[in-house]
């Protein structure tokens, strides 16, 4: 898959390590993936329910962090004429926020 550059999705947030160009989310989602492939080979090995509920909502805070990266971008983008330091800490407060209680 190609890094291609689709509005919303495209740049890496300066003084961020989180990212949020398309080979970055692409990448956790192979990874998220392949959570959920383990969990399936768990659930056919008989394997402990707590240990796949355990791998379920890992793979879930992972979807969730991919979901806040592409929102915090799309955001961006909304903003931008008023953007501002303190605009933009509100912005990921109010972000990260969300997703918490989802």
């Amino acid at each position: 898959m190609s890094a291609k550059k689709v509005k919303g999705v495209n740049k890496q947030r300066e003084g961020s390590s989180k990212g949020c160009d398309l080979s970055s989310i692409y990448s956790r989602l192979h990874r998220i993936n392949g959570q959920v492939l383990a969990v399936e080979r768990m659930l056919k090995g008989k394997h402990d329910c707590s240990k796949v509920l355990q791998q379920l909502i890992a793979a879930r805070r992972a979807l969730d962090q991919v979901a806040i990266l592409i929102l915090e971008n799309e955001a961006e983008d909304c903003f931008k004429s008023t953007q501002s330091v303190k605009a933009m800490k509100n912005l990921e407060k109010i972000v990260t926020t969300l997703f918490k209680t989802v």
